[in-house]
């Protein structure tokens, strides 16, 4: 009976779709196609290059990397990886090599004497790191290289294309994840004990281990034996002091070099690394806006989520970033329709299923204890939408826990131009994962080992500098919700509401709320006396009962916003255009301490208690 209702209503929602001309990007022989006012436009997905696809070849004096792609041309600046320093870099070399036809050869055989910096000659392997820079100076992609020489010839080596990084580490186990360049046997040897992987992308759990326990491990992947460490959680409970550091958004930035390695602000999400490493942070939160996504080409945004995990992966061999979905990590088809000033941008989902969060589910690693999916199919497919697996999530850490959320879940950056386009609203906290979020809020509120909870999304549930035009604001027009096929009843005001009433009003335990989105650094005091809703507002009205804080920092590269006027601008406490690393404190005297600083100065921006 179940499954003959449920094919009702599907079949329903799939009618009023046809019959109400939602629009979602279909699929066909052409392209992904979509009917707006009358004209058909068709979207085919680009890319560079596929990393996937790029191939090793040997030759008497180097390596010569194929990047597949017959109109690549530019230049490639390349060097050895010398392993015996701790984070590991590329040792830039004098020289650049040509990129011609999309082919060039690393001349491995002219870095000897003074500049054979990891003794290849004598042990006959070694990593060469690689950059490719296109013909308008655009830095497109840092990869490396193993070889072997063998009978006067280089040749390539199975080795670790992407190094280990530690994941989801609790009191009593961690995710150790790497990549081999082919499908290979791996191992993994962590407090006396050995564990294999084969393939080419390596997970593993590693269970049995002590809380707040340094631990030193290997992994031999080819040619590659590297070792690291990383400490365990703190137990359940313990109120020892530890840090954590937090930032989001690092999508590319202006002023040229590093500060664009195609998608990412690597420069400053460098900094920003190993300054957390410096103050030997437990864990590092980072929540959204990676990358500059906004791609509907499968192969063009695994390169800038390489680019982004590429930057920071000398320091997470050593303790673990957990990331959550922006805006900018949307799965998007694209189009030039004469009506509108700037391309149109709709959520798709591709001919193998892939959306915007399956595909980042499969770049990260992150918890899987979040609600399954919403209960709402999409009008125009008929199927259900995507699953919230490592999207939203949370995680404990000695007495404290982190809640993660996903303001972007089946995001249509359109949405807000035309109702028939289909998709969730940009801050909009859907039913499930608010009810999931209620859920979450009472199991830890009752649970006596929990003292502190953090809130973390991508967007400021009060905008203060950039999106005054949306986040949980829209210039205070409530009107604004998704568009599944059925308008939702709760405005983006109302639901802005009923999580304040969940995380200030029914906890006692949520200590502040950390966002990003907008590009600099504010601390706002959200409490009872404050100012929340337009002059002319008549919905019913929430009373807040206490004091907590929204620690904004989307300031980890992305193009700066300066702080707009709002009706709360009373209660900012500090606002800084400056690029900022949040660190907390916990357990600190028996409270949270929070310093920020600017990981390019050292100048300290802010310094409180909670």
């Amino acid at each position: 009976m179940k499954f003959i209702l449920s094919t009702i209503f599907l079949f329903f929602l799939v009618s009023c779709a046809d019959s109400q001309e939602y629009i979602y990007p279909k699929p066909t022989k052409k392209g992904y196609v979509v009917n707006y006012k009358g004209k058909e436009y068709v979207y085919n997905p680009s890319y560079i290059f596929s990393i996937d696809k790029i191939k090793e070849l040997p030759s008497k004096n180097g390596i010569i990397i194929d990047f597949s792609n017959k109109n690549l041309s530019g230049k490639l600046a390349y060097g050895f990886i010398n392993y015996n320093d701790k984070y590991a870099q590329i040792l830039f070399y004098k020289k650049t090599a040509e990129v011609k036809d999309g082919k060039v050869l690393i001349p491995i055989s002219n870095l000897t004497g003074k500049y054979d910096a990891i003794d290849w000659k004598r042990k006959k392997y070694g990593t060469v790191g690689y950059r490719f820079i296109d013909e308008k100076g655009n830095i497109i992609y840092d990869g490396r290289v193993g070889f072997r020489y063998k009978k006067n010839h280089f040749i390539p080596a199975i080795y670790l294309k992407e190094l280990p990084s530690v994941n989801v580490v609790k009191d009593n186990s961690v995710i150790i994840r790497f990549k081999s360049n082919k499908k290979t046997l791996a191992f993994i040897k962590i407090n006396g004990n050995t564990y294999e992987s084969n393939g080419i992308l390596h997970e593993k759990i590693i269970y049995g281990l002590k809380p707040s326990t340094q631990y030193n491990y290997t992994v031999i992947c080819g040619i590659d034996t590297l070792s690291f460490s990383f400490r365990t959680a703190a137990e359940k409970g313990s109120k020892e002091e530890f840090c954590f550091a937090y930032a989001s958004d690092s999508r590319a930035g202006q002023g040229g070099g590093e500060r664009n390695l195609y998608g990412t602000n690597a420069y400053i999400l460098k900094k920003i690394f190993a300054l957390a490493k410096y103050e030997n942070v437990s864990f590092f939160q980072f929540s959204g806006d990676l990358i500059d996504g906004y791609t509907g080409s499968y192969e063009d945004i695994k390169l800038q989520y390489y680019n982004w995990r590429s930057t920071i992966m000398p320091f997470t061999s050593y303790f673990p970033v957990y990331t959550a979905m922006g805006n900018h990590e949307a799965y998007t088809a694209i189009y030039k329709v004469e009506s509108f000033e700037k391309p149109l941008l709709l959520n798709f989902t591709d001919t193998r299923g892939r959306t915007g969060e399956t595909i980042f589910a499969e770049e990260f690693v992150n918890p899987k204890n979040g609600p399954e999916k919403e209960k709402l199919f999409n009008p125009v497919t008929g199927k259900k939408l995507p699953s919230y697996s490592e999207t939203v999530y949370y995680y404990i850490y000695g007495n404290t826990a982190m809640i993660v959320l996903n303001s972007n879940y089946f995001y249509n950056p359109s949405l807000i131009f035309d109702k028939k386009f289909t998709g969730n609203l940009h801050a909009y906290i859907m039913d499930e994962q608010l009810n999931w979020l209620e859920k979450i809020l009472y199991k830890l509120e009752s649970d006596e080992k929990i003292d502190n909870v953090f809130i973390t999304l991508h967007t400021p549930i009060f905008p203060n500098g950039g999106h005054a035009k949306d986040d949980m604001w829209y210039y205070g027009n409530n009107d604004y919700r998704p568009q599944l096929g059925v308008r939702v009843k709760k405005g983006i005001i109302e639901r802005r509401d009923e999580i304040l009433d969940l995380i200030v009003n029914k906890s006692k335990k949520v200590k502040a709320i950390l966002t990003g989105d907008e590009h600099n650094y504010c601390r706002l005091e959200i409490g009872p006396d404050m100012e929340i809703y337009p002059k002319d507002w008549k919905g019913k009205k929430i009373k807040l009962t206490r004091t907590i804080w929204q620690i904004n920092n989307g300031a980890a590269g992305a193009p700066y916003y300066s702080q707009e006027k709002l009706p709360w601008s009373n209660k900012v406490k500090i606002f800084s255009t400056e690029n900022a690393l949040v660190l907390i404190y916990v357990n600190r005297n028996e409270k949270i301490y929070v310093k920020v600083i600017n990981p390019v100065t050292f100048n300290l921006i802010d310094e409180f208690y909670l």
